[in-house]
């Protein structure tokens, strides 16, 4: 998939549902449209590493602003806590690593976006969450990436961590990995846990059943920038992970 393909799938799926006065009210808009943030660097994750979140990470530009939508690296606002922490993890991979929001709507308070989007009762903005994710994952089967770093450990669930719950939405087949032990899995140092996938399930909202992320690991971290950030993997651990899942990758 092409970066101008995803943005114009992500502007005409919120597009259809800017109707909606109950999510319109949510939007952060400006001029009347939405704001919103989702690639940096993607290309440089093609078969390599994905740093993923779930919504706007920074403050988001709104599409008549005339910024690239896919952002490089070196044109970050590092007075931003979020860009400039993650610049400092990604630092050892940073020719090989893109930064994704699965989400890229801006919505103020995280737990309302939960609200809005995921419950069951919402079926208007359920619809919405779907066709966002579609193109995410579309995008993301595209850059096969080796490993996929999610930092935002309250949407793991996105990722198929709950399928045993019934909760699919991508639907990857996890299996938990417990090979790599670095210095951020320590005691008093947070709970994260590294999956491997191993398939799709076929209630994924993925349209075509096949997933090109078989043998792919999944990191869920801490969400980078918060009051949690401090227990988010560090660049050391980052470097040692992707020379660990190169000598482990089937």
């Amino acid at each position: 998939m092409e970066i101008n393909k995803l943005e114009k799938r992500y502007s005409s799926a919120i597009s259809d549902y800017l109707g909606n006065p109950e999510l319109r009210s949510c939007l952060v808009l400006s001029n009347g449209q939405p704001r919103y943030w989702n690639g940096v660097d993607l290309i440089r994750a093609k078969e390599h590493i994905l740093w993923t979140s779930i919504n706007p990470s920074g403050t988001p530009i709104a599409p008549q602003e005339n910024v690239p939508f896919n952002l490089m690296w070196d044109n970050l606002d590092e007075s931003q806590t979020y860009w400039r922490l993650l610049k400092q993890k990604v630092a050892p991979v940073i020719d090989i690593c893109g930064h994704m929001d699965l989400l890229p709507i801006h919505i103020g308070l995280e737990n309302k976006l939960h609200k809005l989007l995921f419950s069951k009762d919402n079926l208007k903005e359920r619809s919405l969450a779907v066709d966002l994710l579609c193109a995410s994952q579309e995008m993301i089967e595209y850059l096969q990436p080796k490993l996929i770093i999610h930092s935002n450990s309250s949407s793991r669930f996105l990722w198929g961590t709950e399928i045993n719950k019934g909760i699919i939405w991508l639907g990857y087949i996890l299996e938990e990995v417990t090979g790599f032990v670095p210095d951020c899995w320590k005691e008093g140092k947070g709970c994260r846990k590294l999956y491997q996938i191993k398939g799709l399930h076929p209630d994924s909202i993925k349209t075509i059943k096949t997933t090109n992320l078989h043998g792919t690991f999944l990191l869920i971290d801490y969400q980078v920038g918060t009051r949690t950030a401090s227990k988010s993997i560090g660049a050391e651990d980052v470097k040692n992970l992707w020379q660990w899942v190169l000598k482990n990758q089937e």
